[in-house]
This record gives structure tokens, sequence and C-alpha cells, in this order.
């Protein structure tokens, strides 16, 4: 069924020259059940096919004066070298249930609105009726609970950040918009009348496009529903998140820990790989052993431009932490190994405004300057071109062992 009066491939417009396709070896395809899946392609002209070379020239020297090719941060400096949102890209993230891979990027796009402004649109029937994805978020942005039975946020609280979150996110009713081609219709609805830049599928198998369809082969509809979504998000320029459980066996043998699934571990294997841009796994190391414990390991295993978007993790992945009082994650780097802080803390942000960085270390260890000019250090401390800086530092807040790669995002 066609989306009820959107178009879902249709590009925004832009200034400047149109965007150049990238050379993804996607076929541009239709999921079944829309009016042109079935169609014989119509002969033409095998000199059509072929972009013209000054066409491309003109749209790559715009894009060398005008764009910046690399993602945009996360905020998160632990996860700021293996993985940014890069629009027109589509990231598959999976973990066992309980490992927290829905909450974690409901806060990762919660700190980017937060942050940058950005907005999005949420398909998420597993956390219906609206209420509850709305207080999902809201106690997150406030830092407090709204349950009554322990100390919970003030009423004004809830209703400003309520109205809030309510500004940045728009939830797609599942019961209007029940295949991919119906949702995409209202993330584009999204996109021209509200501005917002990315969307989250949790989970991908509340979609309900039939198997039938596509000959009973999962391969098959795996192949057109991901090419179709991925030329989408890349035609209406977005950051796509879908959110898939795995399968089969959690472990290798009886007895044995909890493996950590990876693309290959979802329904479907390979072809997710294929085609999505990138592959991010979120694993509780310690969950089975310790349910009370809140470390959570992030993963990024596939990243299909590096380093622009990224590059993939170590083996190990990088460790976050889960703070159940705050409802927030925490990056280590924002505080001490001890005190970990989140992105949403009140300093990290109030760096952020002042210096367009939110890690303390880094504005000293590279000198940032304050945006508006002033010889003035962080927490009052000596200017930064002063030899005492490190000196002003808790050691385990300075850059220490291994340098890594230094990538440059957008929006710093």
């Amino acid at each position: 069924m066609q989306p009820r009066s959107f178009n879902p491939m249709a590009a925004q417009p832009s200034a400047g020259p149109a965007p150049m396709p990238r050379a993804t070896g996607r076929a541009r395809v239709q999921p079944a059940g829309t009016t042109t899946a079935k169609q014989a392609p119509a002969k033409r002209d095998a000199a059509q096919a072929l972009l013209d070379p000054a066409d491309v020239l003109a749209k790559m020297i715009h894009a060398w004066h005008t764009l910046d090719p690399n993602g945009s941060p996360t905020h998160f400096p632990t996860i700021a070298q293996y993985w940014s949102w890069m629009l027109g890209e589509v990231s598959l993230v999976t973990g066992w249930p309980g490992s927290g891979k829905s909450w974690i990027m409901l806060f990762l796009m919660l700190v980017k609105s937060r942050y940058d402004g950005w907005k999005w649109a949420l398909l998420c029937p597993e956390n219906m009726p609206a209420r509850k994805l709305v207080n999902i978020l809201v106690q997150m942005y406030v830092g407090q609970t709204c349950n009554p039975k322990y100390h919970r946020m003030s009423f004004e609280q809830y209703e400003e950040a309520a109205k809030w979150v309510l500004k940045h996110f728009f939830i797609i009713n599942p019961r209007e918009a029940e295949n991919l081609a119906d949702v995409a219709g209202v993330i584009a609805h999204c996109k021209e009348v509200h501005g917002i830049n990315g969307y989250l599928i949790d989970p991908w198998n509340s979609l309900g496009d039939s198997l039938t369809d596509y000959g009973g082969r999962e391969d098959e509809m795996l192949k057109q529903l991901l090419g179709y979504l991925c030329d989408f998000t890349e035609d209406n320029e977005l950051c796509g998140i879908v959110c898939a459980h795995p399968s089969g066996d959690a472990r290798p043998k009886p007895g044995a820990e909890l493996i950590v699934p990876d693309q290959y571990k979802v329904s479907g294997g390979r072809m997710w790989g294929n085609k999505v841009d990138n592959v991010i796994v979120i694993n509780r190391p310690y969950y089975e052993t310790d349910p009370t414990d809140t470390a959570v390991d992030f993963y990024v295993k596939k990243v299909k431009e590096q380093p622009e978007t990224g590059f993939p993790t170590p083996p190990g992945g990088v460790r976050l932490h889960y703070s159940r009082g705050s409802y927030r994650y925490t990056d280590p780097v924002l505080g001490t190994m001890s005190n970990p802080v989140s992105p949403l803390d009140e300093k990290p942000r109030q760096l952020y405004e002042a210096y367009g960085c939110n890690d303390l270390a880094r504005i000293v260890s590279e000198k940032i300057p304050r945006k508006d000019g002033r010889d003035i250090a962080p927490d009052g401390f000596a200017p930064l071109t002063a030899s005492s800086d490190f000196d002003a530092i808790p050691a385990d807040m300075l850059p220490g062992g291994a340098m890594t790669v230094r990538l440059p995002h957008a929006n710093e």
C-alpha cells in the first residue's frame, strides 16, 4: 500500500546543486505492496544511465566549499572517534533483551537535541501508549523519576520537560503506519513539516510487511526493504536508527556466558551487514551475574564511511555506565573513573556553551578558546596558555596512554 498523501522517496529541496548520489551499489527498489513493486522496468537509452562528468565535478566543487564531510558529534567523548551522527546513513543497533539498546539510543538522541536542537521521528510500538515513551525521555531530560513511589520531580518540571520533548520528538502511531512504506511516508512528512534530522524504528520486527510478498524468503525481503530504507534515508538526508533483536543461540554451549551478538545474530544475518551503513551492539557484560551492575559496553562492528563517520571499536568495545538515579548514561571522560558524568549534566553543558566542547581535558590539552574570545579558563583556572594548566586538573581527567586518532567533527 502506498503511503497516504506522502511520497517517501522525494528528496527535500536544498540550497546549491542537488546532492550527488553516493556510489552505494544499492538497487533502487520499492517494498512489495507499493504500486511499482512488481512492474517490469521500462527500457531506456543506456546513455541516460551515465552521470554527466561536468555535473559531477560541479557538485564536488560545491561540496568542497560548503559541506563538512564528517559526522556530527554524539557529545560522548568515549564514543567520538568510533561513531557519529552522519546524515544519509542507516545504523543497525542490536543487543540481547535487557541490554538497554532502546534506551541508550533514545538518550543519544536526547543529548543531540539538547546540545544541537535536532528533532526526531519515533516508531516505538513496544513503548506505547505514547505517555510511557515520553516519560522515558522526560526522566532522562530532568534526571529524576516521574514515579510517585519515589522522590519524583515536581509537576512544573514534568510539564516543562514534556513540552520540550514533544517539540523535538514526533511519535508515530504504529496502528496507523504499519508497513515500511507507511512509516517512511510519515517520516517524510515530519522532515517536510517539522524539519526532523533523524528517526528511530524500534524494533524492526514490529513492521507489518509480509514475508509472503517476497516468496517466503527473508533474505529477499531484507534486501528490498533495507535497500528502500537506505535510499529513502539518503535522499532525505536523515540519520536512521533501526533496532533489531538478535536470534539463535545466545551461548556457545550450555552454561557458558552470553556471547556478544553482532549483525550475523540478527534474523536475516548477512543481509543486514550488506545493506546498512553501520552496525552498533549494546551489551551489559555483568547483567547475568549482577543485574544491578550498570556497566554498558558500546561496540561498533561496522562503519561504512571511515573516517568520516568513525571507526570500528576495539574487540572489547568501549565502556559507559547507566545511572539508575538520574536515568542517564554517563561517560568517564567527562568526569573521573570513580565519578563519571553525563553529557546532560550541568557542567558539560556549560563547557559546551562556552567552548563548543564538553570535554574539559580536551579543552585544556588542545587550548580550545572560548567562543566569546575571553581569556578565561574553565572553572577559574589560570589562562589556558599558562604552564600550570595541567597541574590544576585531576590526573585521571587528562589524556593518557596511547594517543588516539583525532577526528574533526561538525558543530565543533
